[in-house]
């Protein structure tokens, strides 16, 4: 399956990296890209082959205001603030994120 995107820029695959405890992220589980504003239909068909769930969209409020994210049908898009002061965790941090409710959807 091509990871090539027409409109996502900086897209990969985040599988084969050592976590801090040693583990390993699985390959097909956790990716990375750019803005997703610019998605042509052929990048939507690439991201619902991929079975994508879940968008964390680390944005801040004005970048969002200039290039929103897309609605994906079946898609969660959870917007987490970099900046603390607007965001709903207290860091960004995948680590932080992991101790919620968040994670039981998987």
């Amino acid at each position: 399956m091509s990871l090539l995107f027409e409109g996502i820029h900086n897209f990969r695959d985040m599988g084969g990296l050592r976590t801090k405890d040693g583990r390993v992220v699985k390959k097909g589980l956790l990716y990375r890209c750019g803005e997703l504003g610019f998605l042509t239909t052929k990048d939507r068909e690439v991201l619902k082959e991929l079975g994508i769930k879940t968008i964390i969209d680390y944005r801040d409020e004005d970048e969002v205001e200039k290039s929103p994210s897309p609605i994906l049908e079946g898609v969660d898009n959870i917007r987490i603030s970099a900046k603390k002061a607007n965001s709903i965790l207290k860091s960004a941090s995948i680590e932080e994120l992991m101790k919620t409710d968040f994670v039981n959807k998987f």
